[in-house]
């Protein structure tokens, strides 16, 4: 219910979820693929964290994926470090990656693992217009990331795409969805 939502929310992060963040993370629950504009500050983030907390109340091991477009410390990543096993085993619930890591080989193959693949709970692409913006100047390794549907595309469940912006005009949310 939507009053239990919001006591797990309250329960974990001491702020009340507003409606819309209750409804976005209903419709990642069940699978659905979403759309989130909201003005910088209003709350995105909470909005796609509080499914991965339901998942986690009721005991199941899920992680969410954040694709940002902020440099993670590169090279230096968790991920790079510890290739990619931490990640399998389901050490993390929430892994943030760029759009270059995402596309990187040992990425990839994470993906196709199966193990892996059944934990990954759904993706969330913050500063989402960034994908159009940048993927056709200079950061054009934003134009592969649809690659991520192809290579889950043997998991046993549907995972969505949670797409999040403060700014995502018609044009650029059309190009968005045609890339992922």
């Amino acid at each position: 219910s939507i009053k239990k939502i919001r006591d797990l929310v309250e329960r974990k992060t001491g702020k009340r979820a507003c409606w819309w963040q209750i409804k976005t993370a209903l419709a990642i629950y069940s699978g659905k693929d979403v759309v989130g504009v909201a003005r910088t500050g209003a709350g995105k983030t909470m909005s796609f964290w509080i499914a991965l907390m339901m998942v986690h109340e009721e005991g199941r091991n899920q992680v969410a994926v954040v694709v940002t477009p902020l440099n993670l410390l590169g090279k230096q990543n968790a991920f790079q470090l510890n290739d990619g096993s931490d990640i399998a085993e389901g050490k993390y619930n929430i892994i943030l990656i760029s759009p270059e890591l995402l596309n990187d080989q040992l990425c990839q193959t994470l993906m196709k693992n199966p193990k892996f693949a059944a934990m990954v709970m759904y993706f969330v692409f913050d500063e989402a217009h960034r994908i159009s913006q940048w993927g056709t100047t200079f950061r054009n390794q934003y134009l592969h990331v649809g690659i991520i549907r192809y290579l889950l595309s043997n998991t046993p469940h549907t995972i969505p795409f949670h797409i999040a912006s403060a700014t995502l005009p018609r044009a650029i949310l059309d190009d968005v969805v045609e890339i992922l």
